[in-house]
């Protein structure tokens, strides 16, 4: 559950750039206990959608803090894979 908020408040901020043919990203992160995030890196993907996946992740942080059952990935390197469409 608690990746599922992530994946909503990171979603809900990303805004996709014009004209990019690739709208799958895989990021690598860190958050800890409190919910911010760090060391968040492109490891693969176009760089335009990387950089705009980077920038809403960072709009989304600090994210709500852990709950006792996922702390266990607290500043931890994590990697996920987003990907988007375009509106319209």
């Amino acid at each position: 559950a608690y990746l599922d908020v992530l994946n909503q408040r990171i979603y809900s901020r990303w805004n996709l750039p014009y004209g990019v043919e690739n709208k799958r990203v895989t990021l690598r992160f860190e958050i800890d206990v409190a919910g911010s995030t760090s060391s968040i890196q492109l490891l693969k993907g176009d760089n335009a959608i990387g950089a705009s996946a980077i920038d809403a992740m960072r709009a989304s942080s600090p994210f709500p803090p852990m709950p006792d059952r996922v702390r266990c990935l607290a500043n931890r390197r994590l990697t996920g894979t987003f990907s988007l469409t375009p509106e319209g």
